[in-house]
């Protein structure tokens, strides 16, 4: 198990450890527990294994994209198994096709309560949330609840960026801002308000997090949610360079930096970094690299490695459009969207999903450059839309 002095001081105490600490006592009944291996207890445990020796009384684990352990690459359909540390049944949430997003009926009627235990990291594409929130669809129409294990925004509370979207996809189930800096608690009960789920949901608050902490500030161990988020920094970047999955481009899956590099073999780096011109809050490394999966494997890539310098500054979102439209400017007959399916969708384009409209991939293939004045409308409306449910201060 992992144990650190660290984290026996933390300053944050997540919704997980309340339990253990019975400062939250849990309704009686069977259990089942959506999580993955990012959810430690502050001893370093693994979530379902405390709970266990807890005493609750665990029928069921249900594992998000990516599987229990976050060992399954993006889009890699994982099926039903068993935990080899606790020998419990493990059910994916996430198979090979659209269906398996939604839990069993049978399964849940089996159970008293469910309860979500998962480090989200504080961006709209990250499918962790909207499993929860299918979940919560079926529960509430079930008359059951599920209790939300809440966490850190691992990028904090304060800083907001990006547009509200409106595809409804498993890249964005309900219309919120891309960085939208809310734990994923706060978030769940925005959605469920306004969806009228509010009674099947549950949040059991942390003790400790503002919204102005690093994750750093939490005291609490970093362990990637997912097998391409090796580090806060990958999270950091992830709003804008996430929007690189929606192209033919490398996003640095493959490497161990992902979302920290990006380019292609045609990527000329310093004419790449000329191109988009100074960036506050960031400095532009030019680069190679070469992925040994996924696109362009094998294959060394021209481009850019990404150093943020000043995150209070720093606008990824932004940047990741100006990064697709400047590589666009510069070799328009290179440049293209990716072909094939997304996130079990093939009908919409994946950039369409991602941003959530189809005006900026087409201002994109027009040649267009970005500001963050282009969504102080969004942005200001999202803040007055979730300020009804925050948890924190």
């Amino acid at each position: 198990m992992v144990c650190h002095a660290s984290m026996l001081s933390m300053t944050v105490i997540t919704g997980l450890d309340r339990i253990l600490n019975s400062d939250v006592r849990l309704p009686s009944g069977k259990v089942g527990l959506i999580t993955h291996g990012a959810a430690l207890s502050r001893s370093g445990i693994p979530a379902h294994l405390a709970l266990l020796r807890a005493g609750v009384d665990l029928k069921y684990l249900m594992s998000p994209e990516h599987g229990l352990y976050s060992i399954a690459q993006d889009m890699e359909g994982v099926e039903d198994t068993s935990d080899p540390m606790s020998g419990l049944r493990v059910i994916s949430l996430y198979g090979s096709t659209f269906d398996s997003l939604f839990p069993d009926e049978s399964v849940l009627s089996e159970l008293d309560v469910i309860l979500w235990d998962i480090q989200d990291i504080g961006t709209r594409y990250y499918t962790y949330v909207w499993t929860a929130l299918m979940v919560l669809e079926r529960l509430h129409s079930m008359g059951r609840q599920m209790w939300v294990l809440d966490r850190p925004n691992p990028v904090g509370g304060a800083r907001l960026e990006g547009n509200v979207g409106h595809i409804k996809s498993f890249v964005g189930w309900h219309p919120v801002l891309v960085r939208h800096g809310l734990s994923a608690g706060e978030l769940l009960s925005l959605a469920a308000s306004e969806l009228g789920l509010s009674d099947a949901l549950h949040v059991v608050r942390m003790k400790g997090w503002r919204r102005d902490m690093t994750f750093r500030d939490t005291g609490l161990p970093w362990v990637p949610p997912s097998p391409n988020m090796p580090s806060v920094e990958a999270a950091t970047v992830y709003p804008g360079m996430c929007l690189v999955e929606a192209t033919t481009l490398s996003e640095g899956r493959g490497t161990t930096t992902p979302f920290l590099v990006a380019g292609a073999p045609y990527v000329e780096p310093m004419a790449l970094i000329s191109e988009l011109g100074e960036v506050p809050g960031l400095s532009m490394v030019p680069t190679y690299f070469r992925p040994m999966f996924q696109k362009h494997a094998g294959r060394a890539c021209g481009g850019i490695r990404l150093v943020v310098t000043r995150p209070e500054e720093f606008d990824s979102w932004v940047f990741g459009l100006n990064f697709l439209s400047a590589v666009r400017r510069l070799w328009p007959e290179r440049f293209s969207w990716r072909p094939d399916a997304y996130e079990f969708v093939d009908d919409i384009p994946a950039m369409d999903m991602l941003t959530g409209e189809p005006s900026i991939r087409r201002h994109i293939e027009m040649g267009a450059s970005f500001s963050r004045e282009d969504f102080a409308e969004d942005i200001a409306s999202w803040e007055k839309r979730r300020a009804s449910y925050l948890l924190y201060d």
